[in-house]
């Protein structure tokens, strides 16, 4: 059959399903106002309500009509779903990343795990504040996740990582926080001895804010409904599996001094421990400078 011969059998078969879609719709529509001006007439001759029977006879015949249609344009309709189906695949795929972005900023608006100002922490690498966040993306100031200060770095993470990455809300931080540091000596040195002064000084050092440390831990502890932060300096002695001895040391701190304390432990440490590093003229300039460090934490 050639192509002239198929357009004719397709342009003839088009107008053939036109005059029946006609002939549906004429007889449709006639038989349906013959049915409704019958039931008008019937209710004003007894005096009863038919307005329910209208309803049902137009829906009926809306959908018989609707039937009807799609009986005769069924290779068509067919043929048109298929192709409104394989376009919306296609921007699917094409769109998939940004519909993910979508899907994440939702699931913040209804679960809210953060705010802005919020610090938190994205699969175990990265960390910041909440700057903004919109439909495709939340905006972070990076904060070294080790001495948690911030890095001066921008961070911008699409909104699908809220859904498929963890997510830790590290906002109780910002103030105060638990800081763990280690100190390796050799075997031979006198760490034991050394410890309870060690201990002493961490004391001595966390003293000034301790009372704010304290009211800090019992709002976290029953925000979190658990208890789980000590207050008082831990120092603790245990031995590594190269033989080294290894001083750990975890303090209930202010996050902006954090660094500061543990340079003040670890040089109060080195002075005690290390042979022949604590003369009296060097521990004299050591005292001075602690009483000074004291009075600025108390301030």
């Amino acid at each position: 059959m050639t192509d002239l011969g198929i357009e004719q059998l397709l342009q003839s078969d088009l107008l053939f399903k036109s005059i029946i879609t006609l002939i549906l719709i004429t007889v449709l529509v006639a038989v349906r106002k013959l049915a409704l001006r019958k039931l008008h007439k019937k209710g004003q001759k007894k005096g009863k309500d038919y307005r329910h029977a209208i309803n049902i006879v137009k829906q009926l015949s809306h959908g018989i009509m609707f039937a009807a249609l799609v009986l005769v344009w069924s290779s068509e309709v067919q043929n048109l779903a298929i192709s409104v189906a394989a376009f919306m695949v296609a921007i699917v795929l094409a769109t998939r990343e940004f519909l993910q972005c979508l899907l994440g900023f939702l699931y913040y608006i209804f679960t809210r795990p953060f705010r802005v100002a919020d610090w938190i922490q994205i699969d175990n690498s990265t960390t910041g504040e909440v700057y903004a966040i919109d439909w495709i993306k939340v905006t972070l100031l990076e904060v070294d996740p080790e001495s948690l200060t911030y890095t001066g770095k921008t961070v911008y993470v699409p909104n699908n990582q809220l859904v498929s990455k963890q997510l830790r809300n590290m906002n109780f931080m910002r103030r105060y926080n638990m800081h763990n540091f280690t100190l390796t000596f050799e075997p031979l040195q006198s760490v034991l001895l050394q410890l309870p002064e060690i201990k002493r000084f961490a004391r001595e050092l966390c003293a000034p804010f301790r009372d704010v440390a304290l009211r800090y831990k019992d709002l976290i502890e029953r925000h979190l409904e658990t208890e789980f932060i000590e207050t008082d300096p831990i120092v603790n002695i245990e031995t590594s599996r190269f033989g080294y001895i290894e001083l750990t040391v975890c303090i209930f701190c202010p996050t902006d001094r954090a660094q500061g304390l543990q340079q003040q432990i670890t040089e109060h440490a080195l002075h005690h421990i290390l042979p022949g590093a604590a003369s009296g003229q060097e521990l004299s300039k050591w005292d001075f400078r602690r009483q000074d460090y004291k009075n600025e934490m108390a301030y």
